[in-house]
């Protein structure tokens, strides 16, 4: 991760394109243009998952400013992104209009998603996961406290519903797309038209080639020996969504689970084990019995 002192790369390309509009498509397009590296909210959890108190930091900066926590400047955003070539998906798409005045250099694409396919996506992806059962809330909070990357990756998370999405809840559909319009709007009011590209992944390679300056990647067809233009990448949809989520909290609870193995050994865990199995088998009747003698 470079520093404020020494960006790796410059910033090119900053898209403006929120969670389930073709984020993780837009992505791997990027890198098939030629483009390292391409921030995404899967570098949050799965490439540098330790900088998620800087993303909390950049939210309360936003969204609730005080004098020991002021807005971002371009050294601070070097710090999160300064080995980053683009950014694409929350949360730096939030951020997308002060990356824009941090980075002038850098081209703006707006990447669209009809606001009703935008909602349906989300109900079945974000929605789904946003309010767990008790039980599982319950279960990753016990696991986070005994993995300090978890405990600042559900903090980080927090923060983002609270103050990045305003306290929005997914199942009320009216309210979700007012909040989609809205950070679009605040996109297009404040990036310069001629700065930006309005794209969609249905629009394929040739407007975003042609806009970035970069030649549109091509392919030959086994059968026919045609020359044609490459498909734009399909990703993450809603089973690669949540297989994604799994192995997040599959980390947390890895690392929790090592971290209290060395705390409190083995012994103590494996006792914790049986002893919540006897609870389960309803045994401790039997238990009482044999300890009594």
């Amino acid at each position: 991760m470079a520093s404020s002192e020494s960006r790796t790369v410059p910033m090119r390309i900053i898209v403006c394109g929120l969670q389930r509009t073709g984020t993780l498509s837009m992505r791997h397009a990027l890198f098939a243009l030629g483009f390292h590296n391409v921030h995404h909210m899967f570098t949050v959890f799965h490439e540098h998952p330790e900088n998620t108190p800087l993303w909390t930091k950049a939210l309360k900066a936003k969204y609730d400013p005080s004098p020991s926590n002021p807005p971002f400047t371009r050294g601070d955003w070097d710090e999160l992104l300064g080995d980053c070539q683009a950014t694409v998906d929350s949360p730096s798409a939030l951020f997308g209009v002060e990356l824009a005045k941090a980075y002038p250099e850098a081209k703006v694409v707006i990447l669209n998603r009809d606001s009703e396919a935008w909602y349906n996506s989300v109900v079945g992806s974000i929605a789904s996961i946003a309010t767990p059962p008790l039980a599982a809330r319950v279960s990753m909070f016990f696991f986070a406290l005994f993995d300090g990357i978890g405990w600042e990756n559900l903090k980080f998370l927090r923060t983002l519903m609270v103050l990045g999405h305003g306290g929005l809840s997914w199942s009320d559909k009216e309210a979700s797309i007012k909040w989609f319009e809205g950070m679009y709007r605040e996109f297009r009011e404040n990036i310069p038209e001629e700065r930006r590209l309005e794209f969609s992944v249905k629009d394929g390679y040739g407007p975003l080639c042609e806009f970035l300056g970069v030649p549109v990647p091509m392919e030959t067809d086994e059968k026919t020996g045609e020359v044609r233009e490459c498909k734009f990448p399909r990703k993450n949809d809603q089973a690669a969504f949540h297989k994604n989520v799994g192995g997040l909290a599959r980390g947390i609870k890895v690392r929790a689970v090592k971290n209290m193995l060395a705390i409190v050994g083995g012994t103590a865990i494996v006792g914790g084990v049986a002893a919540w199995g006897v609870w389960k088998a309803g045994r401790w009747d039997d238990v009482a019995r044999i300890v009594k003698g």
